[in-house]
C-alpha cells in the first residue's frame, strides 16, 4: 500500500470513484505510464481499491496471504475473499 498522504494521491472519498481499471492491468508498462497525470490517477485509484480491499479481508490476513503468494500460490487466488 502506498503510504504516501499528499493530497495529489487522494480520490474524492464522499463521491463514488471506479478503481476496477487498476485491476485489469496487466503489466506495469500498463501502469507507469509516461503520462504524469495518469500514472498520478494509477496511484491514487490503487491506493484507494488497497484499502477498500484490506477493510474488507481484514489486517490480520494480510500476512497469511502474503505467505501464501510466497510458497507459489498464484496471487489473484490468495487476495480472493
Amino acid at each position: 500500500m502506498q503510504v504516501d498522504y499528499r493530497s495529489r494521491y487522494e480520490l474524492p472519498k464522499n463521491e463514488p470513484v471506479d478503481t476496477a481499471y487498476v485491476r485489469r492491468l496487466e503489466s506495469a508498462r500498463q501502469f507507469f505510464v509516461p503520462n504524469d497525470q495518469q500514472l498520478t490517477q494509477n496511484y491514487a485509484a490503487a491506493k484507494l481499491d488497497v484499502s477498500r480491499w484490506l477493510s474488507e479481508a481484514g489486517a490480520q490476513s494480510l500476512y497469511q496471504r502474503l505467505d501464501r503468494i510466497r510458497a507459489g500460490e498464484p496471487f489473484a487466488e490468495a487476495i480472493a475473499p
